[in-house]
């Protein structure tokens, strides 16, 4: 379970938007901008932060969306895509680690806060249409590199410049790109479904998108 620090790139909020596609608009806290001081968590995420469509954003489970930095890279790097800070949506970006680092029921420390990984993110089409991407979200499906969500355990303020340090890890074989790989592919992974639905701290949300992948 040993692991080092993991620093944070950046933290971010945002308000809702209307942006439009094809002469239509439609409205998104999608675009977030930069928190350089202090920030207030609580167990419905980032003071300040909103989501708009709260059928499937939002909540104790999904308190805090997360990405990280070599995610980033591995997306501009194969598909030749220029990203800006934060394309993805997400409150949080972690540097030096990759999915593939974090698992199902990690629980993170940061300062006095604790936070513990919920689910894998299931990208959707409002990342293509706020972008202007085509197909973006199912790269990042495809690729099983979606970020992840945190439930707050502990509430506090936190700021950039800490970093989150792993001080439980109960389901090391559940990585964030393992848990997409069994969604993505379902009939190669039926057994390891059946498992992961008897994950205690697997959101029950995503525990419905798997039971629908079962034979």
């Amino acid at each position: 379970m040993k692991m080092e620090k993991i620093k944070i790139g950046g933290i971010f909020a945002g308000k809702e938007r209307t942006f439009s596609k094809n002469g239509e608009s439609f409205v998104s806290s999608y675009k977030k901008e930069k928190i350089l001081g202090d920030v207030f968590v609580s167990s419905l995420g980032i003071e300040g932060d909103t989501q708009s469509d709260k059928r499937y954003h939002g909540g104790v489970q999904q308190a805090l969306c997360v990405f990280c930095k070599k995610e980033y890279e591995f997306i501009q790097s194969k598909y030749k895509i220029s990203l800006d800070e934060c394309s993805f949506g997400e409150n949080i970006l972690l540097l030096d680690v990759m999915d593939k680092d974090i698992c199902i029921g990690d629980v993170f420390k940061c300062k006095d806060a604790l936070f513990e990984v919920s689910l894998p993110r299931v990208p959707c089409s409002t990342i293509d249409d706020v972008l202007g991407l085509e197909k973006l979200s199912s790269i990042l499906k495809n690729e099983c590199k979606t970020g992840f969500y945190l439930r707050v355990l502990q509430q506090d303020y936190i700021n950039q410049d800490l970093s989150f340090e792993l001080i439980d890890r109960p389901y090391p074989s559940y990585n964030i790109e393992f848990v997409n790989e069994c969604l993505k592919a379902p009939k190669e992974h039926q057994e390891r479904i059946y498992e992961l639905l008897s994950c205690d701290v697997l959101s029950d949300k995503f525990k419905v998108l798997l039971k629908k992948q079962l034979s």
